[in-house]
């Protein structure tokens, strides 16, 4: 049996017995309070009884795969998932709803840019272009699945239900969709930076709904950082340069200071020496005079 489940069913019995006792008023209070810390522990060992043998459980808000989802705004990336006892399908078909809703994504951001850009550009029978739209996006959707790729995946199993659950995330370049639309659609060609900043626009409203930012501001944040570090750096030179100046300063002033230090001494002994040559001079004249004197 499983030990969570024997757990559970100690708790069950020990509670069953302890309810008995409150119904006979045969608990005391200190009693008491500890059949309701054994209540609380079994409410939330129950709330965790849906946890797989490897740690996976349904109640995870978004997994590994699914926080990549957004980690690069030059991206557009889906995530597919699937369950199966088979390891292979359960794979495949991730793979597969990954794909399909990659299409989807693509059929309405498309769409959106074109009709966008009918109306910003003005051009004549722009209904009539409009009514192609929804096939052109198809087509394009249809393009890019080929070229869409796995970069990620992640695979659980639930030894309970003897179930494999992948999780399969797929990525295609944007700067590739608006490549596919243009080579598509001639008109499109006319006035490409218009119909670009279009589609941008589009990609933008949905980073923004999904993560709060665009690839605008993080290009900008990126560029605040580098800026940022540069003035750092070039602070740091200025402190280091002024650090160095002052350091040298103190170095001249240090020889300096030693030259005028090692002069004085040199003056000192000099006067000294001439001193001691003086008074010998004067020794050896007195007595000189000294002999003199006793001729």
């Amino acid at each position: 049996m499983n030990k969570k489940i024997m757990a559970i069913t100690a708790f069950s019995l020990l509670l069953s017995a302890g309810n008995a006792q409150a119904q006979n008023n045969n608990m005391t209070p200190e009693q008491m309070a500890q059949m309701m810390q054994m209540m609380q522990m079994m409410q939330k060992m129950q709330g965790n009884n849906n946890a797989t043998d490897d740690g996976y459980s349904e109640e995870l808000k978004q997994s590994r795969i699914e926080k990549r989802q957004f980690e690069d705004s030059e991206k557009l990336r889906s995530v597919g998932k699937a369950e199966s006892r088979d390891e292979m399908m359960a794979r495949d078909m991730a793979e597969q709803n990954a794909r399909a809703q990659m299409q989807r994504q693509i059929e309405t951001f498309t769409k959106d840019a074109l009709e966008r850009y009918r109306k910003q550009s003005q051009m004549n029978d722009a209904e009539k272009f409009m009514a192609n739209d929804e096939q052109l996006s198809k087509t394009v959707a249809k393009g890019i699945l080929t070229g869409c790729k796995v970069i990620d995946q992640a695979k659980y199993y639930n030894k309970n239900a003897k179930k494999y659950k992948y999780e399969v995330l797929v990525e295609y370049d944007k700067a590739g969709v608006m490549s596919l639309l243009e080579q598509q659609d001639a008109e499109i060609m006319k006035n490409k930076a218009m119909f670009e900043k279009q589609m941008q626009e589009v990609f933008d409203e949905y980073d923004m709904e999904k993560t709060g930012e665009t690839a605008g501001m993080k290009k900008q944040e990126a560029q605040d950082a580098i800026d940022n570090a540069n003035k750092d750096a070039e602070h740091r030179r200025a402190i280091e340069a002024e650090q160095q100046r002052a350091d040298n300063e103190q170095k001249a002033m240090d020889k300096n200071y030693e030259y005028n230090l090692q002069s004085q001494k040199q003056f000192q002994d000099t006067v000294k020496d001439l001193s001691k040559e003086k008074t010998k001079r004067e020794t050896i004249r007195n007595n000189n005079k000294n002999q003199n004197i006793k001729y």
